[in-house]
């Protein structure tokens, strides 16, 4: 007698189904984010204080599957380098001040206090796209675990010129990093990029709670 049951995809089925479905998903979200934007810019008219907060946090949330989806897409095809292109001039200032706009508004709807500290003039050479990346999934990951109290982003320039981004939470304390099971895209995909760009990457405990990110990042000074 014949069985039937749920056939599982072999590694390279499963790799073909995880990139198709990102990129179904990519699609209408990314339509959504720039209706998001169009309405957040007044182009389809004014909009009161209170409806521009609701529209930021679904842009936020919206943002965040998004990411979530580039994530899965280039966890797929880690192989090729996600980096990409050649270093350049950055401000550090601009990186985190990306990071802070986007997930301000989380923050305040849930009423947890978001700190960031950063020198305006902190100029470096490397990848500012994949340095955001990392930060904003970090930063984000932070909230996931945090439900009262605070988190906290910072930047500073280390002895040799390296700089060093800290992030801080209050919360309840994510699973060990690198458990298996536990560690979802976001922060493989950190990993990855960190170790491109010759980075190390440690989470310790924070006393009494929360956890405390170190990111080291051997970029280059610019004058």
């Amino acid at each position: 007698m014949a069985c039937h049951g749920v056939v599982e995809p072999s590694g390279d089925g499963a790799q073909a189904l995880l990139v198709g479905l990102a990129h179904d998903i990519r699609s209408p979200l990314s339509s959504m984010l720039v209706l998001l934007e169009r309405l957040l810019s007044g182009q389809c008219g004014a909009i009161s204080f209170q409806q521009e907060r609701h529209l930021r946090l679904v842009y936020g949330a919206t943002f965040g599957v998004a990411g979530l989806a580039n994530d899965a897409l280039d966890f797929a095809r880690s192989g090729s380098g996600l980096t990409g292109g050649a270093p350049v001039p950055f401000l550090v200032a601009d990186v985190m001040g990306a990071v802070r706009d986007m997930v301000l508004p989380m923050a305040e709807e849930r009423g947890i206090a978001l700190r960031c500290s950063f020198s305006r003039e902190l100029m470096q050479v490397g990848y500012p796209a994949a340095v955001q990346r990392v930060l904003l999934n970090l930063v984000t990951n932070a909230f996931k675990y945090t439900s009262t109290g605070s988190v906290s982003f910072s930047a500073g320039i280390i002895p040799g010129g390296a700089v060093v981004f800290e992030i801080e939470d209050t919360g309840s304390g994510m699973p060990p990093f690198g458990e298996v099971g536990k560690e979802g895209f976001g922060l493989m995909i950190c990993r990855e990029l960190v170790a491109e760009m010759r980075g190390t990457l440690a989470f310790e405990p924070h006393v009494p709670t929360g956890t405390r990110c170190n990111v080291l990042l051997p970029l280059s000074f610019h004058p």
